[in-house]
């Protein structure tokens, strides 16, 4: 797809022009909103850790749900256009070694509550090389779930990108039990 199509696309897109309406950084808030609808996954006062956090639409949903009492850690290699005071960026690559500990670090060595991932690579063009970089980002986020969640926790992981067309585009892994959307 050619960006000047890219741009086309998104420009008629009428969750992108209602997120710029209702002032959110991006479409994807509405992704998590409807999550919050459905399933509560996140609550005021949680400690929540958002891969994959540019541009800020899901991280403005977490920052306003979690309130004043709660923390957000977002992680990626942009940094988010969304700023709060209950907000921590990390700026590196979720397949940096040292991921885990620093987002541990961020959180003040407390175990977060719910870990959302939208993280997604940089697409080649190659649709089995992306779709291979998709999948492993996936993984990457339960490693990181593995050592940063609290027992019980909560993971949503949200694949924003056309190239999976046939996997569920959101799935929740609550406590041990799946949902797909």
């Amino acid at each position: 797809m050619t960006k000047a199509r890219w741009l086309a696309e998104r420009r008629s897109d009428p969750w992108h022009r209602k997120a710029k309406e209702e002032g959110y950084p991006s479409r994807a808030a509405y992704k998590l909103i409807h999550i919050q609808q459905k399933y509560r996954v996140i609550r005021r006062g949680d400690l929540v850790v958002d891969l994959g956090s540019w541009p800020g639409g899901m991280l403005s949903v977490e920052s306003q749900t979690v309130g004043p009492e709660g923390l957000v850690v977002a992680v990626d290699l942009k940094e988010p256009a969304f700023k709060a005071e209950n907000v921590v960026f990390l700026q590196m690559d979720v397949n940096d070694a040292e991921a885990p500990f620093a987002i541990l670090s961020a959180l003040g060595n407390r175990r977060c509550d719910v870990l959302v991932s939208d993280v997604s690579p940089r697409f080649t063009g190659v649709r089995d090389v992306d779709v291979f970089n998709q999948l492993m980002l996936g993984i990457r986020a339960l490693e990181i779930s593995d050592v940063v969640l609290r027992r019980g926790g909560n993971v949503v992981g949200c694949q924003s990108s056309p190239i999976l067309p046939t996997v569920a585009s959101c799935v929740i892994v609550a406590s041990s039990s799946c949902i797909s959307l």
